[in-house]
């Protein structure tokens, strides 16, 4: 603890399950270790943290005797992202923690820089959507005092304003309903249906000339971040209608314990030499200065942190399906 304080904040716990009251309550940058400790052993307090979508991606560091290997490989095993054996240099236990800050920290700009990306698409849709109802409002409004004497005239320009703030309304909730900013990254209940329906919304100033298929045949909720989930949608419709889909196929249906949402398009597919490295990060078919790469990278942690996978597969008759699979936690009443 020493060694470690002039360089960061640092709490102890006297034992593992007040090591996990604390990792829980304050969400810390990294955790720090022994196997060996009373009640909850450091591989079961590794373990709980790793299961949790909240807390998951926090690094883990595990301490251990040199002969300890079963330790080191139960630790592998619960999640533990690196290992420190006694008796070490401080020097060398600060360079490792270092690292895995720095990966964690590198993490997390990949992850902004998917936000922004997705921040922008939002922006164009909203702002693309908006316009037209409301040049339509301030033109009838515009007009209205001048026909004060025609009553049909004047019942149409109110109609048009009517209409023009009711779409505008919708376009707001959508977008509301799509990022829900009060919740941030919050793990909740989510309704999947729901972040589908406000995706295409947000997306429909480019879809004049796609026909978009949605089939919703499962009314469970998943355990995720609304916010994050629904970036993943926008994500994936958005990449369908970038490679020229005329058509995008998305149904939801309950597998299991699971619920499956399928996005498929009749778009060129992906090439199969390449099929295997769309989810690394940096990758892009795109050309360059249109893509970051990170998208689908991006997409599938977010998914895998709520429990679940996103896969790609080839569509028959050409085009792209990707599968994301989400563990049910409520069932349709």
């Amino acid at each position: 603890q020493a060694s470690l304080q002039p360089y960061f904040d640092v709490e102890t716990a006297a034992d593992g399950a007040l090591a996990l009251a604390a990792v829980r309550s304050r969400a810390p940058d990294l955790v720090l270790t022994d196997v060996m400790m009373p009640g909850t052993s450091g591989t079961d307090l590794c373990r709980a943290i790793k299961q949790d979508p909240r807390l998951k991606s926090t690094p883990v560091i595990v301490l251990t005797a040199l002969s300890a290997t079963d330790n080191v490989l139960d630790a592998y095993s619960a999640g533990a992202d690196d290992f420190v054996t006694k008796p070490f240099h401080s020097r060398v236990l600060l360079a490792r923690i270092n690292a895995q800050l720095r990966l964690r920290s590198v993490g997390l700009q990949l992850a902004d820089q998917a936000r922004l990306a997705t921040a922008g698409t939002l922006a164009a849709g909203v702002a693309h959507e908006v316009r037209n109802p409301l040049n339509a409002v301030l033109n009838a409004a515009r007009l209205l005092p001048g026909v004060k004497s025609r009553p049909e005239l004047e019942s149409k320009l109110l109609n048009i304003i009517v209409e023009g703030s009711l779409r505008i309304d919708r376009i707001v909730n959508a977008l509301e309903e799509h990022v829900r900013p009060a919740e941030g990254n919050a793990i909740l209940q989510c309704d999947v249906q729901s972040g589908l329906r406000s995706s295409i919304e947000l997306l429909e100033h480019k879809m004049s000339n796609v026909s978009v298929h949605l089939a919703c045949e499962s009314g469970r909720t998943v355990l995720a971040s609304p916010r994050e989930l629904n970036q993943v949608f926008l994500n994936l419709l958005d990449n369908a209608v970038r490679a020229g889909a005329k058509n995008i196929w998305i149904r939801t249906a309950d597998e299991g314990g699971a619920v499956r949402v399928s996005v498929s398009d009749d778009g060129p597919g992906v090439p199969k030499d390449v099929a295997e490295l769309i989810f690394e990060p940096f990758f892009t078919t795109r050309p360059v200065g249109e893509g970051t790469g990170l998208g689908l990278y991006l997409s599938r942690r977010i998914v895998q942190e709520a429990g679940g996978n996103l896969t790609y597969s080839a569509r028959d008759g050409g085009g792209a399906v990707f599968g994301i699979d989400l563990p049910a936690i409520e069932a349709a009443a």
